[in-house]
């Protein structure tokens, strides 16, 4: 959905089209760089269960630090999830990142796509994305 409003402008609809009738857009992508097709099956199932790791990892950052803006936290808590970022790689340089890739969704009009990215590095523990937040999401 992001991409498709991206590019909103740059499409021709007919002027006699219902806009109370959904259209389907097709995407096309391919893995062929990632050489899924040489993986064994024990390899792409490692694969999915380190992603479902890590992710179950971040949402436990995330729900920390959910609870923290809502007063809920601990320092035990906080000297925990100091360890957990380090661990993921969500140092001040990846935030830092984050906040300029944001940044630049702004400037191409993606609000949605800025404010996911502002609000990740809130849900990381910074406060880098507070003004962008303030002005630019619901």
């Amino acid at each position: 959905m992001r991409v498709v409003r991206l590019t909103s402008g740059k499409w021709t609809v007919p002027s006699d089209h219902d806009t109370l009738v959904s259209m389907v857009l097709p995407v096309n992508f391919t893995l062929r760089d990632f050489k899924c097709e040489q993986r064994s099956k024990d390899e792409i199932n490692a694969a999915i269960n380190a992603y479902q790791a890590r992710r179950g990892m971040s949402e436990v950052i995330f729900n920390y630090y959910d609870k923290k803006v809502s007063g809920t936290s601990d320092e035990a808590g906080e000297l925990r999830m100091q360890t957990l970022k380090l661990q993921l790689g969500y140092d001040e340089k990846f935030i830092d990142r984050l906040l300029k890739q944001a940044q630049r969704k702004l400037k191409q009009e993606d609000l949605e796509g800025a404010c996911e990215d502002f609000q990740m590095i809130r849900r990381l523990g910074s406060d880098k994305s507070a003004s962008f937040i303030g002005q630019n999401c619901k």
